[in-house]
Formats: C-alpha cells, sequence, structure tokens
C-alpha cells in the first residue's frame, strides 16, 4: 500500500499523484482541472437489496455507519454513481434516505461510500518543459489537517479525476493510511 498522504510540520497535509516517466504532459492535460476526493473507508457500506431508478430510501447494510448530513457516494450498475446528503438514518429498518435519488439501478452490494469533506484541487508540478524521459511529474494539492475528520491512522480511499472539459476520466484511485 502507498502512503501519498503525508503530515507535514506546518499542519498541511500534501496529496501527489505522480504520473509514470514517459507520459507526455500535453498541454490539454496539464490545463485541465484535477481533483481528488478522499472517502473514510471505514464508513463504507453497501446496499442490501436491488433498488431501482429514482429510489431515495436505500437498504442498507450497516446504517448505523452513516449520519444525517454525511455526503455519500453510491455505485449504479451503469457504473455511474451519484453522490447525495444523507437526510434520514433508520438504524432499526436498515436504511437510508438520500436527498438525490438514484439515476439508474443499482444492485445489493453496491458500494456507498462516505466522502470525506469538500474536493481538493490540485496543481501540476514539474510538467512545464520536463524532461518526459528522466522527470518525475504529476499533480499536487494541500489538505488542511482537519480536513474533514481527516487524522493519523485513518484509512482513506483516495480518487484522482481530471475534467479536460470533455468529460471526467478517472486518473488514480487507491487506499491508503494517512501517516
Amino acid at each position: 500500500m502507498r502512503n501519498p498522504i503525508r503530515r507535514h510540520a506546518d499542519d498541511l497535509v500534501r496529496l501527489e499523484a505522480p504520473v509514470d516517466e514517459g507520459a507526455d504532459p500535453a498541454t490539454p492535460i496539464t490545463s485541465a482541472t484535477v481533483t481528488a476526493r478522499l472517502y473514510d473507508r471505514a464508513k463504507d457500506v453497501e446496499l442490501a437489496e436491488d433498488e431501482p431508478s429514482g429510489e431515495s430510501t436505500l437498504a442498507v447494510t450497516s446504517a448505523r455507519r452513516l449520519e444525517v448530513g454525511d455526503v455519500v457516494r453510491i455505485e449504479q450498475n451503469d457504473s455511474t454513481f451519484v453522490e447525495a446528503t444523507v437526510d434520514v438514518v433508520n438504524a432499526t429498518a436498515g436504511t437510508i434516505q438520500v436527498g438525490t435519488p438514484l439515476s439508474a439501478d443499482a444492485a445489493a452490494g453496491s458500494r456507498i461510500a462516505r466522502k470525506l469533506g469538500a474536493d481538493i484541487v490540485c496543481s501540476p508540478y514539474n510538467a512545464a518543459g520536463a524532461n518526459i524521459e528522466t522527470t518525475d511529474w504529476g499533480f499536487v494539492g494541500e489538505i488542511q489537517h482537519d480536513h474533514a475528520d481527516l487524522r493519523r491512522g485513518m484509512l482513506v480511499r483516495v480518487e484522482i479525476t481530471l475534467d479536460d472539459g470533455a468529460g471526467r476520466v478517472s486518473l488514480d484511485s487507491f487506499d491508503t493510511t494517512v501517516v
């Protein structure tokens, strides 16, 4: 497991998304919007039942892991996700109600991930004039140390995406521990 989230003495956490040597830092990529989203892996739950498009009350495997106000990302059958705020948690019934209904069907076992704070905007580093054969380059963003419950030892899912205006593309996703 790699650890790209590191604490610094200035109370900032640095998130780095290096790109392999030999990849050309083309202008459309380096001028794109690159964002990172953090998800709390300990709070992941799954759908307990198949849910149809348009549904906003969802049966989940562990309603106790989520709280009213949490922002979650729900995986759907068509490989898209819905991001929604949890409006109601019914631990007895094992359901949550979200403010944005599903836009596609979602199968039992589909992941619901709790998002940590706002998106982190990343900037390119070493991309301008880089010798692509020898220079590491990529994207970097800084996070305040108190970013949405982020703490040392926490298992976090990091998803880095790029939007060049033609649509969002995943650059990388991985689990890591805050060190």
